[in-house]
């Protein structure tokens, strides 16, 4: 009926921005995102957003997780909720391995249900090379799956998958792709019937011309299917 529940907003003079939600099974919501840090004037930085709500739209908690460093500028796009242990992961991009000006790369960061960092870990298809994660998912495992894209072998761009234990060690990390052909990753699944990953997203085939990408992978080691 469209009736309107509830409202929540940060409101101060900087940049926030969520995105992505999940709810645990007690349908308490579970926000991420990104918030805007003054650093020095005309310096400002991203900082991982994570935030908590009941059902009513009671602020639980709410974290602004500061980085090692003040240059570090790192977003999260994705959060998932791991039942096995009632954890959390976010995914995202961060250059806190790579310098300054260093090139973005995907991070993991699990945070327990009080919203408490667990572990934080960095990853690329190779040491250096960028990297941008789109979505996380909860593996039956305790583990989590990350798609989305990296440059680190075609400049266009490639489709980039990474499976991780509960404790963030990479299972198997793999891009897909055509040399000279732009692929890219925004969503992925796990189909527990056949035990495979199914991502989705967009290829661009020629000039601007853009078609869908679905492929399925499986689990075990991201062999195409």
């Amino acid at each position: 009926s469209c009736t309107h529940y509830l409202s929540r907003q940060i409101l101060d003079s900087l940049r926030h921005e969520y995105r992505q939600v999940v709810k645990n099974t007690a349908d308490i919501f579970t926000l991420t995102g990104y918030i805007q840090n003054f650093i020095s004037p005309g310096d400002y930085k991203n900082h991982i957003l994570a935030s908590q709500y009941t059902p009513a739209g009671a602020l639980l908690w709410a974290y602004n997780y500061l980085p090692p460093y003040p240059w570090v500028d790192e977003r999260a796009f994705s959060i998932a909720y791991q039942p096995l242990d009632g954890t959390y992961a976010i995914t995202g991009i961060t250059n806190r391995f790579t310098g300054p000006t260093g090139r973005y790369q995907v991070f993991i960061m699990k945070i327990s249900a009080a919203g408490l960092p667990v572990w934080y870990k960095g990853y690329s298809p190779m040491m250096g090379t960028p990297s941008d994660a789109k979505k996380i998912i909860a593996m039956p495992d305790g583990g989590f799956v990350v798609t989305g894209n990296s440059t680190a072998f075609d400049p266009l761009g490639d489709v980039y998958v990474i499976r991780v234990t509960a404790a963030g060690i990479v299972m198997w990390q793999t891009t897909y792709g055509m040399p000279g052909v732009a692929e890219q990753s925004q969503s992925i699944i796990y189909q527990s019937t056949d035990m495979s990953l199914v991502f989705t997203g967009s290829i661009m085939t020629s000039g601007s011309t853009e078609d869908i990408l679905l492929s399925k992978i499986t689990a075990a080691g991201g062999a195409p299917v």
